[in-house]
């Protein structure tokens, strides 16, 4: 191995920042809390282009989408449509929350509108004569960002709009594919992108859980308080504090305790 590639290898021995995992920036972004159909209605002045579409079937799930620019353009979620007319125009829908949160992040405002996207359902075809997707019918509700919690990753994307606001949300689709980091904790997959962190432990562990830089997921057993472990990790999965039951911390304790070195 050449000089370069051994020096290369060795482990940063300097940190520029050091942040509890509980002050490290939120896990999920703007997430969706409720759908709801505009008053096109009752204000057609201001909702001029919106129609509530035809041949969709209540009781069946379909893509909701932004065609917005700028605004949430190629943003989606799903909707259940609950009712339909004597056209199969849409009347009443649900909101289909993800059930992972490394989906719930998103990049929309509440003044974004969306379509519903008319597709086959049972046994409907492409060519269904008198279908048609709905257009601008959807606005969204917005719940707070949520506290980073374990499994979500150390770093998430920053973007900055035009006048130079920070926006954070996960990833952007078209943004470094090829650098994107895919891992898993439980049975929910995440995106992000590398370098990760080193740690510093400031309690006695029997057991920590990290997502290597790599994407690989390792367990180290019995740290030590006072550990600063040099290796670079993406995200804490699990950490489990050693000691009697009931005078170790909890979870949510342990995470002002862990710190991330950048």
């Amino acid at each position: 191995m050449s000089v370069i590639g051994t020096t290369l290898k060795q482990p940063r021995v300097f940190s520029h920042d050091a942040i509890a995992l509980a002050d490290l920036p939120a896990c999920v972004y703007r997430p969706i809390g409720s759908v709801i159909i505009v008053d096109y209605i009752g204000q057609p002045s201001i909702f001029p282009n919106t129609t509530p579409g035809a041949g969709f079937i209540a009781g069946e799930i379909y893509d909701a989408i932004s065609v917005i620019n700028p605004g949430a353009e190629g943003s989606s979620f799903q909707v259940e449509v609950t009712a339909v007319g004597t056209a199969g125009e849409i009347l009443t829908m649900s909101f289909v929350t993800p059930t992972c949160d490394s989906e719930k992040s998103t990049n929309m405002n509440k003044e974004d509108l969306f379509d519903v996207v008319w597709s086959p359902r049972q046994g409907q075809q492409w060519n269904e004569p008198g279908v048609a997707s709905a257009v601008k019918l959807l606005e969204v509700n917005l719940d707070p960002d949520t506290t980073w919690d374990y499994g979500c990753p150390f770093t998430p994307i920053i973007r900055r709009d035009l006048i130079g606001n920070i926006d954070l949300f996960r990833l952007q689709r078209t943004y470094k594919q090829k650098d994107i980091i895919k891992y898993t904790c439980d049975t929910c997959e995440w995106e992000t992108y590398g370098p990760g962190a080193s740690l510093y432990v400031g309690y006695d562990l029997s057991e920590l859980t990290v997502i290597m830089e790599s994407g690989k997921k390792v367990t180290w057993s019995n740290v030590p308080a006072g550990s600063f472990m040099p290796v670079s990790v993406l995200t804490v999965c699990e950490a489990i504090a050693a000691g009697p039951v009931g005078d170790a911390p909890d979870a949510d304790a342990l995470k002002t305790l862990i710190l991330a070195l950048f």
